[in-house]
């Protein structure tokens, strides 16, 4: 009967054909299935509308601007994630990140603006502001060989920050993953002192 709803068979074909197509692999060996599936294939040939491939063309060239939303959104993903996976930077977790502050002696270096710092930090991290970030970079330089840890409010602006540091020969960059938030989520504690 699924071979039958498939290919669109007479009912007469559906249950007597459908455990021989289901034992060849769903190839048609019988004749009268053949004639069935051809005929099947003529209608579509014959009547473009009913064409799958002919409607999606015909659904783009009525929407274009869905359709370019559509490519746009596809590409920022793949442009992103490629970004993401060959940057040399990893998203590092805010456990993970105690665990190579405690280990490792990580450095964290705090990437958001004044503002947003002085309501809370991570105790004993380095505040650069993205806005200065390519000037002062090179107050990082003595920290080339240590675990660096990059962060904002949610993670998204010190990817770019982590990206420089790792372009500029920083052996292990990392990204906390979720930024501040994340951190302060995971019950870890912010320290509003300057």
């Amino acid at each position: 009967m699924v071979a039958g709803a498939i290919f669109g068979f007479p009912h007469r074909f559906a249950g007597r054909y459908s455990v021989k197509l289901a034992q060849v692999g769903g190839q048609l060996n019988c004749s009268d299935c053949r004639r069935a599936f051809a005929r099947q294939i003529s209608i579509f040939r014959s009547n473009p509308g009913l064409n799958p491939m002919a409607r999606f063309i015909e659904f783009v060239g009525n929407h274009p601007i869905l359709f370019a939303a559509l490519a746009l959104v596809i590409g920022m993903i793949v442009f992103f994630e490629y970004q993401r996976v060959f940057s040399g930077v990893k998203l590092i977790s805010p456990m993970e990140a105690t665990r190579l502050q405690n280990n490792e002696d990580a450095v964290f270096v705090d990437i958001r603006e004044e503002s947003e710092y002085k309501v809370g930090h991570i105790l004993g991290n380095l505040h650069i502001p993205m806005s200065n970030f390519a000037k002062r970079m090179v107050e990082l330089d003595k920290y080339k060989d240590k675990p660096v840890i990059v962060y904002c409010a949610s993670g998204s602006r010190s990817a770019g920050a982590a990206g420089k540091l790792r372009k500029a020969d920083f052996n292990s960059v990392y990204n906390l993953q979720g930024g501040a938030a994340a951190w302060e989520k995971a019950g870890l504690p912010l320290s509003s002192k300057t």
